[in-house]
Parts: C-alpha cells; structure tokens; sequence
C-alpha cells in the first residue's frame, strides 16, 4: 500500500513538473531579471530586457524564445551594468497562444511565458452540413464560419461575427450572432417561408463570405386532377 502511494505521489510530481515547464511559468534564478511585455498580439515587435547582477561588460547571456513551431536564439553581449536588450521585429513572431522565454547566464537560468493573441481576421470561409433543406420551417442545417488572421491563426472568442441571412420571403435579412468554440463559429439554421434561395454572408471589418443554399418544397399534401 505504502509503495502504491508512492508511485502515486511521484506521477504526480513528474505531471507537475511537466506541465510547468511546459506554461513557461516564470521561474526563479537569483541575479537575473526578464522585462518584457506579457502579451503580445501575432506579429507585433517584441523586446526583452535582460539584466544580470555582479556580471561584467562584455560578458554574455543565451536567450531562447519557443513559439510555435520557431525557435530564436540570441547571445545577448551584456554592457555596463550587466544588461542587454533583445529585439525581434515585427512579422516574426506569429503563433498565436503561450511562448516559451528561456535566458541563461552560466549555471544561471530563467523562464518566462509570453501570451500571443491572433491578430484581426483578413479572411474567412462559409459552410454547411446541407446544401438543400426543405422549405417552410421543416428543415434545418448547421452552418460554420472558419476565420482566420493573415498568420493562419483563429480568433480567440472574445471576437465575434455576424451572420446576414436573407430568406426568399422578401423580408429584410436577418443578423445573428456566430457562437464560436474552438475557433469554428457555428450557428443552426432553420429554414423559413417558400422555396428559394438562402442567401448567407458574412461582411465585417476585412472578412467577407457568401454562401447559398436552397429551399426545397417538401412531399406534397395535396394532389388535384383535373380532366
């Protein structure tokens, strides 16, 4: 029993420790400071400010940012007072969610986490489970609406888009709210009024998407013969 809840209070340990260095939690190493700013929206400029005490001009520091996919490394040459400054330009940090800042002066080493948010949507794609449905409220469909920033990164959910539906009935199209959830929008769709075509379109800051679908008649219900 007693080995059982070892092994168990060491999976955990192990699950603990993986998942801080993998957050890119800030840590802490005595005689080094990270300044930088926390969050950061995809493709913006981004500096560090590194400072180390007790080191001397013209000593040096690896810096490390994990982002996405891409790795930046740098040997900062730290001047008077043991600090240096790191600058990426813009356009090239581009993954939206939590980076990884790692710096590291001999024996020394420090972690610190960056937030990267999508930029605003450029583009985005309309579509449905169904083409067709049947007319006059007996059908129904999901529609999705996939946006993305220039970088290829969705919205985060706090953005939100608007679907412009016109019905075949003449009416002024109605607006509704696309609900997101894991970067797709989604909105359920019922059909109304005669058949015809269903007009759906999303025109928003730079994103624009059009899609149609058609209202079809139904069985029918009545049947006169005329001779």
């Amino acid at each position: 029993m007693k080995r059982l809840l070892l092994l168990f209070a060491l999976i955990i340990a192990a699950v603990l420790g993986i998942q801080f260095v993998l957050s890119g939690s800030e840590s802490e190493s005595e005689g080094i400071t990270l300044e930088s700013k926390q969050v950061i929206d995809a493709g913006d400029e981004w500096q560090l400010s590194l400072a180390v005490e007790d080191a001397s001009a013209g000593d040096t520091a690896d810096v490390t940012l994990f982002n996405g996919l891409q790795v930046f490394n740098e040997t900062l040459v730290l001047g008077t007072g043991g600090v240096a400054i790191w600058r990426i330009p813009e356009d090239q940090i581009i993954q939206a969610g939590e980076s990884l800042i790692m710096a590291q002066y001999g024996d020394k080493l420090v972690k610190k986490s960056l937030i990267v948010h999508a930029g605003k949507s450029t583009e985005g794609t309309l579509f449905t489970t169904a083409n067709a449905l049947p007319a006059y409220g007996e059908g129904s469909a999901t529609v999705m609406f996939l946006a993305q920033d220039e970088w290829g990164n969705f919205p985060s959910v706090s953005q939100s888009f608007y679907l412009e539906i016109r019905y075949p009935d003449g009416n002024p199209p109605i607006k509704e709210v696309l609900t997101y959830q894991d970067g797709l929008g989604r909105f359920y769709l019922n059909s109304k009024g005669n058949a015809g075509r269903v007009r759906l379109t999303v025109d928003q800051d730079a994103v624009v998407a059009n899609l149609e679908l058609m209202q079809t008649a139904g069985d029918p219900h009545d049947i006169d013969l005329n001779l």
